[in-house]
């Protein structure tokens, strides 16, 4: 006879045993192909690919989930699928920093960092999850936790739509679908399609808030959902993390008018920069060129998303080197520059021989930024190794010149 399969609720029980936890903590650090190889002869009656899905978890959450396992040992890590696209608990805490009230509703709950994030902004919340044992996975960290405000349900966001009663917010991050390629992201391409269910939302809550991928165009976004009234672009670490577009059905703003936030926060959730533009702000101000002076700035990746090129410089009274070269220049520095910051020790063209001259070991850094050569070709033409203490920018001037700028970093 077949032997049956074990449930959710009978494999946390076995997951949690003494001599399961004990073999987990000693092979966090093991390969799982290997491990999957030499079962433990005590281990019959285990349920061993959960053991492993947990060890490979461990070892793919990468402190995302550090304050729950801090917190108690007995915390189930969702599958390893599910970690790679999670929040780190930095990011969640951020982006439930936007919304508070008395409800709210997780429409796909995932690993459940954002809602564990939202129930500290509201009494108490429900998350779904069409994944039945990623439901009772949660259900038993959020007991851990102590988080009894939030409930958790096995159903899709589309059915539980028809019919959930209104709440204070609402929080949706739409996956994308297997099918779809990397690099063309829309709304409809990913699970739930939030532009179907918007007028469902709209008789639900008064306040959405949406999570994207960074590769979302945020013109085209803000237009499909209509009821945009702030858009943040998340730089966490130097990489553009997160894209979320927070809705009041209340309240309708002009697509162009709607706030776009760059935003660069720290490991404690805490905002270093936020450069505050819009489409017409940005429209209506006049660039500046210019040539390069002491000091270049490097935008950070949020801002370079927002694209608010005209209005950054206008707000650090620096000019740009070209329409087009989204690098900038003064002659004072500027500290609280939202990028990095270089001394400017040079400018040469783009050959072997200018580059000796200043770098004579030919190790730097090279960036490419409006110039028409693919960065391995002119890495292999300047003869330049990867690393060191100095940088290369490759680009184009006001006067369409193609130049080299070499470059100390400051900040």
């Amino acid at each position: 006879m077949k032997k049956q399969m074990d449930t959710n609720q009978d494999i946390i029980p076995k997951l949690l045993s003494s001599d399961v936890q004990d073999f987990i903590k000693e092979n966090r650090a093991k390969n799982v192909a290997d491990l999957a190889l030499h079962r433990p002869k005590n281990a019959e009656n285990w349920p061993y690919q959960a053991i492993l899905d947990q060890i490979k978890a461990f070892q793919k959450q990468g402190g995302k989930f550090n304050p729950w396992l801090e917190k108690s040992s007995e915390i189930l890590l969702p599958a390893h699928s599910i970690i790679e696209q999670a929040s780190s608990h930095i990011l969640a805490t951020f982006k439930a920093s936007l919304v508070s009230g008395h409800d709210f509703v997780d429409l796909t709950m995932g690993s459940g960092l954002d809602s564990w994030a939202l129930s500290h902004r509201f009494k108490k919340g429900l998350a779904i999850d069409l994944d039945s044992q990623n439901i009772s996975f949660a259900a038993h960290n959020f007991k851990i936790l102590g988080l009894d405000c939030i409930a958790v349900k096995n159903v899709s966001a589309e059915n539980y739509v028809e019919a959930m009663d209104t709440v204070d917010c609402i929080y949706v991050d739409p996956q994308r679908r297997d099918q779809i390629r990397k690099g063309h992201i829309r709304f409809e391409d990913c699970q739930p399609n939030i532009i179907e269910l918007m007028s469902r939302l709209k008789q639900k809550t008064a306040q959405l808030l949406v999570k994207a991928s960074p590769m979302l165009d945020i013109t085209r976004a803000m237009d499909e959902l209509g009821y945009v009234t702030s858009v943040f672009v998340v730089e966490w670490r130097r990489e553009c993390r997160e894209l979320l577009f927070l809705c009041d059905f209340n309240q309708r703003f002009e697509r162009d008018d709607v706030p776009i936030h760059a935003i660069s926060i720290d490991d404690q959730s805490s905002i270093l920069y936020d450069f505050e533009t819009s489409r017409r702000k940005e429209s209506e101000c006049q660039i500046m060129i210019g040539d390069i002076e002491q000091y270049l700035y490097e935008p950070g990746p949020a801002f370079m998303k927002v694209g608010a090129f005209k209005t950054l410089s206008k707000k650090y009274a620096m000019h740009k080197l070209h329409v087009d070269t989204h690098l900038y220049s003064s002659s004072k520095l500027v500290k609280d520059f939202p990028g990095r910051i270089f001394k400017v020790c040079n400018v040469f063209s783009a050959n072997k021989k200018e580059l000796a001259k200043f770098i004579p070991e030919r190790k730097a850094n090279l960036a490419i930024r409006n110039f028409p050569m693919h960065i391995d070709v002119l890495k292999k033409k300047l003869g330049i190794k990867d690393g060191g203490d100095e940088y290369i920018f490759a680009c184009t001037n006001q006067r369409d010149k193609k130049i080299l700028i070499h470059g100390q970093k400051i900040q």
